[in-house]
């Protein structure tokens, strides 16, 4: 997961960089690309946006496509999680 707007205190370019070192350490892991905070993507780093390729983009804040990415997230590593369920 990346932050684009890098208010996590992380540029961009870092974020990316840490993302292809873990991946290439984990070559048979998938690695999925999430850009987060798509609710304040007027704050992204435009300048980075091609390099990002996101497979996802969602929004912790306001829920925009959290069930959509946990869902690809568990299509990605053929596992369904035993959730705890209310009741």
């Amino acid at each position: 997961m990346v932050d684009p707007s890098a208010e996590c205190g992380y540029p961009l370019a870092s974020q990316l960089e840490l993302r292809d070192s873990i991946a290439a350490q984990f070559e048979t892991v998938p690695v999925l690309t999430i850009a987060n905070k798509v609710d304040r993507a007027e704050a992204w780093d435009e300048s980075l946006l091609d390099e990002l390729n996101a497979d996802y983009e969602m929004s912790v804040e306001t829920g925009e496509n959290v069930e959509t990415v946990l869902e690809a997230a568990v299509e990605a590593i053929d596992f369904e999680p035993e959730l705890p369920f209310d009741g």
